[in-house]
């Protein structure tokens, strides 16, 4: 790798390894790590090469993949879900870090992570079930939790145990100072409405000579009333696209697919909470258009939608980022991995009722694109891998036959049939189920 990347490299895992320094000499070090690169590589290019041990790359994420553990364990609430952002506020020679409101989105980097076991996994979901993040309705979460805003004339105001930490406001109340804080005429304590922004703030406190501590107090109050560090744009003021009371659809196939990652981790690994999870997946996807008539989606129900705001039907069909997440829980449902190039097939996941119970005729196209059709006995069900027919059906035993023979997909079948030569025309699963 470059010199400018191996000197990174070993000081960033220099910070990393570092445990008797504090949040702040962290940050300020991991900074002037980035910093000293960025001007080096801006300023000189990159100068040469220089080389590094697999070992010391492994020490190097090993060491990042324990910071994010812990960063992960620290931002969990009281109530089991986790916190998605925090606000970062640098003092002098420290730092506060506070966390914004309940969203999915961390929920679901959570649960994609790798860090929950299974029964973590599984608490989480409960959790969120019976959270303000829950859609009752559509059986679903939120994006945020829905709230209410406040009306104009609920807004800018100074509630009066703030008022009361803060003596020059008392002060400037009862000179009846202008331009600064007032009183209207139904008691209620605002800031003057030429204060637009903070820098008006801090013209006023230069005017009437206030003291650093009158002047850190009244910041306080200014943040806490206005809450301008918390401003997340559409998703807190509106009440479409992703606003307040949103089901913001591709964020919950995101959740879905690190929930069915971890049902598959557990049925893997025999752990007892497989069940329980698999049972969780197939319970919130019942949310999901494909599962409600029209009259309760209030769209077609197949077609993928960006968004449903509160109280009305889903909307901006096509092809959202849902597709995507969705495609690729379905493939793990039928129990579609690859490994090492090897096709296999995995039915953990399946359900018996997915089965058809009666004989069926599958329509599909196949290698040469022209269409084709297959008789599938009762309790069968098929689908396609690059256009060859792959039929599961209810048996006393698990094997698969390629070509109607017993045969174990190796990695030269699973080429043939990646590469859609031909040679492969159907390939048969018996699930013992």
């Amino acid at each position: 790798m470059s010199k400018e990347v191996e000197t990174w490299l070993v000081d960033i895992f220099d910070v990393l390894v570092k445990g008797d320094i504090s949040p702040r000499q962290y940050l300020d070090t991991a900074g002037e790590a980035f910093g000293k690169y960025r001007k080096q590589v801006y300023a000189n290019g990159f100068s040469g090469k220089e080389t590094i041990t697999a070992a010391e790359i492994a020490n190097f994420l090993e060491a990042a993949l324990d910071v994010l553990a812990k960063t992960i364990d620290a931002n969990k609430r009281p109530d089991g879900m986790y916190h998605s952002y925090n606000i970062l506020t640098l003092t002098d020679g420290g730092l506060n870090v506070s966390p914004m409101f309940l969203m999915l989105e961390g929920q679901t980097a959570v649960m994609g992570s790798g860090k929950l076991t299974p029964q973590e996994a599984l608490d989480l979901t409960l959790a969120m079930e019976n959270s303000d993040l829950w859609n009752p309705l559509l059986k679903q979460f939120f994006l945020y939790p829905v709230k209410t805003l406040h009306t104009f004339m609920e807004r800018n105001i100074i509630p009066s145990e703030l008022a009361a930490k803060s003596p020059l406001i008392t002060r400037l109340l009862a000179e009846r100072h202008e331009g600064f804080v007032l009183r209207d005429e139904t008691g209620e304590i605002r800031f003057h409405h030429t204060i637009e922004q903070s820098s008006d703030v801090e013209n006023r406190l230069a005017a009437v000579n206030a003291s650093p501590q009158d002047a850190d107090i009244i910041r306080d109050i200014y943040e806490q009333v206005f809450a301008h560090k918390q401003f997340t744009g559409r998703s807190g003021i509106m009440y479409k696209f992703e606003g307040i009371g949103c089901i913001f659809w591709h964020q919950n196939s995101k959740f879905m697919l690190g929930l069915q990652e971890m049902a598959n981790q557990a049925f893997e690994t025999d752990d007892k909470n497989a069940t329980a999870l698999k049972d969780a997946y197939y319970r919130l996807q019942q949310g999901f258009g494909f599962c409600h008539d029209a009259k309760t989606w209030g769209a077609f129900p197949l077609e993928p939608h960006s968004h449903t705001p509160l109280g009305m039907p889903a909307q901006q069909p096509g092809m959202t980022g849902q597709a995507k997440e969705d495609i690729l829980t379905r493939l793990a449902e039928l129990g579609v991995t690859v490994d090492g190039g090897v096709l296999s097939f995995d039915t953990a996941m399946l359900r018996k009722q997915e089965f058809l119970p009666q004989p069926s005729v599958f329509k599909y196209y196949d290698v040469n694109g022209k269409a084709a059709e297959l008789a599938i006995p009762a309790n069968s069900l098929a689908f396609t891998i690059c256009q060859v027919p792959v039929v599961y059906t209810l048996a006393d035993e698990n094997a698969v036959l390629v070509n109607s023979e017993k045969k174990a997909l190796d990695l030269e079948t699973s080429r043939a049939i990646f590469s859609r030569n031909g040679s492969v025309k159907k390939i048969e699963v018996l699930v013992n189920m």
